[in-house]
């Protein structure tokens, strides 16, 4: 048994990593699943267990934060909020805008014009 817990955590760490090294890209769950030849139940379970939510909530979750952080440190005068939102698959405005309010508590032109 020991030896399946820490395959599971490789897998759940190489998951962790191919979600950040393709945070902009479109990511298919099959993708993951063939990558580390484990089912997609397999992969859901492992993940959720080691951090709790799903892997597409994971990417999710860490586009919003990287957002926000470009969002901070961009130039508003340069910078579009739908050019970022793109860069990371956002693709309709008003459910990006609405969720980002949710997660932040303020619109990402809040954010843009606070920084």
């Amino acid at each position: 048994m020991p030896f399946e817990k820490s395959r599971k955590k490789f897998q759940t760490k190489r998951i962790r990593d191919l979600l950040h090294e393709n945070i902009s890209q479109e990511i298919d769950i099959s993708v993951l699943t063939n990558e580390l030849n484990i089912s997609e139940s397999q992969l859901h379970y492992a993940f959720k267990k080691e951090y709790g939510i799903t892997p597409k909530k994971y990417l999710q979750q860490l586009r919003f934060n990287t957002i926000k952080k470009e969002l901070i440190t961009a130039n508003p005068n340069s910078v579009t909020i739908t050019d970022i939102a793109y860069k990371y698959n956002f693709l309709y405005m008003s459910h990006f805008i609405t969720e980002y309010k949710k997660i932040f508590g303020q619109t990402p032109s809040q954010t843009l014009n606070n920084n």
